[in-house]
Parts: structure tokens; C-alpha cells; sequence
């Protein structure tokens, strides 16, 4: 027999309190509350359950309101059923928390076990890596005195080091640069030797200009030369009809003009007693020179003596 039906047999045989048509059709309406709240929120068939309390309890506090003589009873009937209820689900609350505090302390030993292992594994595990991380320290360490000791040769990467074509090809370029280097060597110097060879240059050019100029002084001073040797050589072929003194004036006076040159020496002549004066060369090794020269014209037995002053 379903439940709607029993509560429809029931409502039947109790004994009517309240007996207006009206009151029937409200208790006729909170039966299919009850119903229709109880499929809407799919309250189990048997059993306690929290939302079938909610339903009823809601239909009471309906009934509490429609009452009027019975109210106040009603309300204290109600207040002692909360009372108890709220009672009851706290104690069902402390249950359950004993139970939890009491799951949790019988649980505490066997999770200190497992916590004390799983840290003994970690500890493990941190030795593992601290011995990995030592080996691995010691073996950077042997690559880098191994990279030291060894010949590193730039330009070329692992895998040509390790080849004996490109090391020959690396050889040669490094030949060919070699030679080009010692070559351009070879056409430089350093800054100290290009300066000492900037002084001797200097140097150089100014003895060469020296030279230039004492070149000039002796072709003028040959072509002077020349000249007086010549007249002297026509003069002698002649027959010396001029005197000497008149011809040495007139060639020095010749040489004078053309020159525009003053004399600053004598040429003198000892005949007895008496002594002549000429003008004769600009300088003491042109007059000596120009005086010997004269001397070896006129001859050892000539009486006329070239004394330089």
C-alpha cells in the first residue's frame, strides 16, 4: 500500500476536531504539499532525512498559523521538538567529530611512520646528489686542466682540431701569413731607427748642400784660375813685352768687374828693394793655392816672389 493512500486512511479515521468544509480543504492542501515536495525534491520512501524535516516541519508552522485556540499548545509542542531535534544533531555532530579526532589520532602514528621514512628517502636522495654534484664538480674541473695543458688552437672548432686535412689546410694559412708578415717586416722599421735615420738624412742633406756649395765656389774659382793661367801661358809665349805687375793688375781687375768681388790679399813682389802690392784671391787657401800655382808658371829662376800677407 502506497504511502498517499495510508496517509488518506489515516486522515480518515481520526476523529474530526476540526469539522468546517474550510478547514478540510486546507488539510487537503497541505497533503498535496507534502506530496508535491516530496517528489520535487526527491525525498527517500523510509528512513530519516533532512529534507522530509524541512517539509514537515514548514506544513506544521502553516497548521500553527491557521490555529487559533490550539496555538499556543501547538507552538510549545513545536519549540520541544525543535529543542530536541537541534539536540540530537548537535550530539550527532559531537559524534562525528570524536570519531574524526578519533580517526585522526589512531592515523597519527602510522603518518609520523610514513613521514619518518619518506624524510630517511630524502635524506637519501640529498646524499645522492650532493656525491652527483661532486663528481660532477671534480669532472669540469679535470676538463678545464685538461683545456689549460692542452694546445687550444683558435680558428678551429672540436671537430677540425681533430682532423688532420684541416689542420694542414690551418697550417698552410698560417704559413702563408707568416711569410707575409716577416715580409712587411722586412720593409719596416721601428720608430726609434726611423727617427736615427731621419737624423742621418738630415744630416746628409745638409753636408750635401755644403759640398754643393763649396762645388759652385771651386768652378768659380777654376774658372778664375783658368783664366790667369792662360794669360800668364799667352804672356810668357809672347815674350813678356807687358811687365808682370801691369798684366796681373789688368787680369785682376778683369776678374774684379765681372765678379764684383773685393780682394782682401796682396800678392807682393820683391824686386831688390822694393815691393808691389796686388789684389789677388778672396781667402787664404784660394790665394796660397793661386800664389803656388803662379810660382810654378814663372819658374824657380825668375827674381819675382808671390808672398801671401
Amino acid at each position: 500500500m502506497s504511502e498517499p493512500q495510508t496517509r488518506l486512511e489515516e486522515r480518515r479515521s481520526t476523529p474530526d476536531i476540526l469539522t468546517s468544509g474550510t478547514d478540510e480543504r486546507f488539510f487537503q492542501s497541505l497533503f498535496e504539499f507534502i506530496e508535491e515536495e516530496k517528489r520535487y525534491l526527491r525525498c527517500p520512501e523510509q528512513g530519516p532525512d533532512e529534507l522530509r524535516y524541512i517539509i514537515y516541519r514548514s506544513v506544521f508552522n502553516k497548521v500553527i498559523a491557521r490555529a487559533t485556540a490550539y496555538k499556543r499548545l501547538l507552538l510549545s509542542i513545536k519549540a520541544e521538538y525543535d529543542d530536541t531535534i537541534r539536540e540530537l544533531k548537535r550530539r550527532q555532530d559531537e559524534a562525528r567529530m570524536r570519531q574524526r579526532n578519533l580517526a585522526a589520532s589512531t592515523s597519527h602514528p602510522r603518518s609520523l611512520t610514513t613521514c619518518r621514512r619518506r624524510a630517511a628517502q630524502l635524506r637519501d636522495r640529498i646524499s645522492v646528489l650532493h656525491r652527483e654534484t661532486a663528481e660532477l664538480q671534480e669532472e669540469i674541473q679535470r676538463q678545464k686542466l685538461c683545456r689549460e695543458q692542452s694546445p687550444w688552437i683558435p680558428g678551429l672548432t672540436v671537430a677540425e682540431s681533430e682532423d688532420p686535412e684541416a689542420l694542414d689546410g690551418h697550417l698552410k694559412r698560417l704559413e702563408a701569413q707568416r711569410a707575409a708578415l716577416l715580409d712587411r717586416k722586412s720593409r719596416c722599421v721601428s720608430l726609434e731607427v726611423r727617427a736615427e735615420l731621419d737624423a742621418k738624412l738630415h744630416a746628409a742633406e745638409l753636408h750635401r748642400d755644403q759640398l754643393t756649395t763649396e762645388n759652385n765656389r771651386l768652378k768659380v774659382l777654376y774658372r778664375r784660375l783658368r783664366l790667369v793661367c792662360d794669360r800668364l801661358s799667352s804672356w810668357e809665349e809672347e815674350g813678356k813685352q807687358v811687365p808682370l805687375e801691369e798684366l796681373l793688375g789688368s787680369m785682376m781687375e778683369n776678374i774684379r768687374q765681372t765678379s764684383g768681388e773685393t780682394f782682401i790679399f796682396n800678392l807682393r813682389k820683391t824686386s831688390g828693394n822694393r815691393e808691389f802690392y796686388y789684389p789677388w784671391c778672396p781667402d787664404v787657401s784660394s790665394g796660397g793655392f793661386t800664389i803656388l800655382f803662379i810660382g810654378r808658371i814663372l819658374g824657380k829662376n825668375n827674381n819675382t816672389t808671390a808672398i801671401l800677407l
